[in-house]
């Protein structure tokens, strides 16, 4: 039996997210804007309120990272490098470098493939990871980015 994949729509800022989910956990989670076109003719339009709630709490960091209800993606690098990338708080930046010295990798640029390789952006905040030399890259638009660190106190 195939199992029903859904929708539903949560504000961040100026950004809507379109989160994408199967029953109660989140597949992934894209930000909706003009030069992203979002193809859902094979998606059910459906509110989950458990998982609203719980993106809410996630952006305040209210949950932990293994409790966050997300589908089990990435490599184990990859988690490990959006686990720290979680605790950035609000607010705040980290370099590539300082992620590295927590996960105790100094892969930079896979550091960077991990934060591209992102499939929950906002909630798993890779916006906030900057480089040494400046505001550094982002997987959409750098402006949503500027954008969405200048809405949480940080100047680029």
């Amino acid at each position: 039996m195939m199992s029903k994949h859904y929708y539903f729509f949560y504000k961040y800022y100026y950004n809507n997210l379109v989160v994408y989910n199967e029953e109660n956990l989140i597949e992934k989670i894209k930000i909706n804007t003009e030069n992203n076109c979002i193809d859902f003719s094979s998606l059910i339009y459906k509110k989950s309120s458990f998982l609203y709630k719980n993106i809410k709490s996630g952006l305040k960091n209210n949950i932990q990272f293994e409790n966050l209800p997300v589908v089990d993606k990435g490599t184990n690098f990859q988690k490990k490098v959006w686990k720290a990338i979680y605790r950035i708080p609000r607010g705040k930046t980290y370099t590539y470098k300082k992620i590295g010295s927590i996960i105790n990798n100094r892969g930079y640029r896979a550091i960077g493939q991990a934060c591209n390789k992102n499939p929950f952006p906002i909630l798993i905040p890779c916006h906030r990871v900057v480089s040494q030399n400046g505001i550094g890259g982002f997987a959409l638009d750098i402006e949503i980015k500027r954008n969405l660190l200048k809405f949480e106190g940080c100047e680029f």
